[in-house]
């Protein structure tokens, strides 16, 4: 299912999805995009109303719903991902643009 769990030297458990993550990053093609420290651009208004529509909405709703599992343990990307799950429907790039910082983001201390 995608998570791991590690046992840390101070009797800690924790409880990470590093492997689901770098899978998913080689299948968006976003493997070799380098991490971000935030998820969202502040003050950046999606519309679902535009001439820019993404070229494939599989992968697209494919990234969002592995993105949505993923908050298991990144509950800090669930406000970004909320937002780009209500494009589902019918995706723009400007939308897709979102996804990607997403991933960039997820990627942020977990992937190594």
């Amino acid at each position: 299912m995608g998570l791991e769990i590690k046992y840390l030297s101070n009797s800690a458990i924790l409880m990470t999805q590093s492997k689901y993550i770098r899978d998913l990053l080689h299948k968006t093609p976003m493997a070799e995009a380098h991490s971000i420290s935030s998820s969202m651009v502040f003050n950046y208004e999606l519309s679902k109303h535009g001439a820019d529509v993404f070229h494939d909405p599989s992968l697209y709703r494919s990234a969002v719903g592995a993105l949505q599992y993923a908050t298991l343990t990144r509950p800090e990307i669930s406000f970004a991902v909320n937002k780009v799950c209500q494009f589902m429907a019918a995706p723009l790039d400007s939308h897709w643009t979102v996804v990607k910082r997403i991933l960039r983001y997820s990627s942020f201390g977990s992937v190594g």
